[in-house]
């Protein structure tokens, strides 16, 4: 699989993108991008709205508005929940674990009505500023190695 995301922001605004294709344990490469801009309200809380794509191989097979919250948790667990324009509901965890000054342990959990449960966990090794070596396990696209770039 291969996922990435880009991101601008200055100190009140983000505009996110993100990606999420995956080949293996599936019939055709099936792919995911969703594209928010996100307004900060306080240091914990944010709002956002965009749009949300799926698709197989070359076809999108559905493009979904979006809108939504994201909150810090104690322990700084990043949650996130949005509803989109078909009435389906995500409800998003993730948790990053630093072991050691290079190593880290990180993992999130997704409920979606559409899909239902996904999840993912891994370990990525910094290798300086910029590159990581990452390992992850994926519940749709099992497992997976790569190299994580920074910039």
């Amino acid at each position: 699989m291969t996922e990435g995301s880009l991101t601008l922001s200055n100190t009140r605004t983000i505009i996110t993108a993100g990606w999420e294709a995956g080949w293996q344990n599936v019939g055709h490469t099936e792919w995911e991008g969703t594209l928010t801009l996100d307004r900060y309200l306080n240091r914990f809380f944010t709002i956002f709205a965009g749009g949300n794509l799926l698709g197989e191989g070359d076809d999108t097979d559905e493009t979904r508005g979006v809108l939504g919250i994201r909150y810090l948790l104690p322990l700084n667990v990043g949650s996130s929940v949005w509803v989109d324009t078909y009435g389906g509901v995500r409800v998003t965890l993730d948790k990053e674990f630093e072991l050691t000054p290079h190593l880290m342990l990180f993992g999130e959990v997704e409920y979606e009505t559409h899909d239902l449960w996904k999840g993912r966990v891994g370990v990525s090794y910094a290798i300086s500023k910029q590159f990581s070596v990452i390992a992850h396990w994926h519940s749709e696209f099992m497992w997976g190695a790569g190299l994580q770039i920074r910039f």
